[in-house]
């Protein structure tokens, strides 16, 4: 498995050898047969054919990794309506495809990749946001690891999954492994699951995104659930925090990880209700 930087230089170098020569690994692998809705968005992205050759590599590895190929259309087709260019489109396809390369969840870097081309973020700018929260999973994947050997119950099929993109989240937003594995084995000691430890992070996250100190935040859910707090529980403490730091708080930006926590977290667009295990 290639490292995304290397892989990145190497789209770089491919893009230029591919203007001498029919010959090399992106020709190769561009010669691979594609699903449909992938085929179309290359065939219609106005690129040069040595760049499509990219494309296409790039795209047999992500399809390779489990990226979904409809998803992989919607970055081509979204990047060039945006006038991303075929090279930097290969790049952001790769960081999607490092997700799956290293067994971890690719819809949050997915969600975060097509949110920012939605938004007319800059390619470099979605490269590096979408590769930030990619390094945290991967360094999230072990804490959420550990705490299932420990007996943190996963309470769902993706509850792995989603603690992982939560605290992939998380991390992003300064707080400590030690905060979010604290969560965690609060949780386990009252018999709870990753369901509940995903809500945790979760108003974590939201209570940072609204002022609060990541120190301060993860403090106030630790009490909370040792205080017996259930997700509705959680997500009323949440609100409150917004509305009382709501004055003076400015109203966004065009950052691809900003305001996007609620439409991302765990790849869902809502919460799981009033669960508390």
């Amino acid at each position: 498995m290639r490292p995304l930087r290397s892989r990145i230089a190497w789209i770089g170098i491919a893009a230029a050898a591919l203007l001498f020569t029919a010959f090399g690994p992106a020709a190769a692998l561009a010669g691979e047969e594609l699903p449909s809705p992938v085929e179309k968005a290359i065939a219609d992205s106005a690129l040069a054919e040595g760049e499509k050759q990219i494309l296409g590599a790039e795209a047999g590895l992500a399809l390779r990794a489990g990226i979904p190929a409809e998803d992989i259309a919607v970055i081509i087709a979204r990047g060039r309506e945006r006038g991303v260019s075929g090279p930097l489109i290969a790049q952001i396809i790769a960081v999607a495809a490092r997700t799956g390369e290293q067994g971890l969840p690719p819809r949050p870097v997915l969600n975060r990749i097509e949110l920012g081309l939605a938004r007319g973020v800059g390619g470099e700018q979605i490269i590096a946001v979408a590769g930030r929260l990619a390094d945290r999973m991967h360094e999230a994947q072990p804490l959420v690891d550990a705490l299932i050997r420990t007996g943190l119950g996963k309470g769902s099929a993706r509850g792995r999954e989603d603690a992982i993109a939560a605290a992939a989240r998380a991390l992003e937003k300064s707080l400590s492994p030690g905060a979010i594995t604290g969560a965690g084995d609060r949780i386990r000691e009252r018999g709870g699951t990753l369901m509940l430890f995903e809500k945790a992070l979760g108003t974590m996250t939201g209570m940072i995104e609204s002022g609060m100190l990541p120190d301060t935040a993860a403090q106030t859910v630790h009490d909370a659930l040792k205080r017996g707090f259930t997700e509705k529980d959680l997500t009323k403490l949440e609100r409150d925090v917004a509305e009382g730091m709501q004055r003076g708080r400015g109203s966004g930006s065009d950052r691809p990880d900003r305001d996007d926590s609620r439409r991302d977290r765990s790849g869902r667009g809502q919460s799981h209700g009033g669960r508390g295990r």
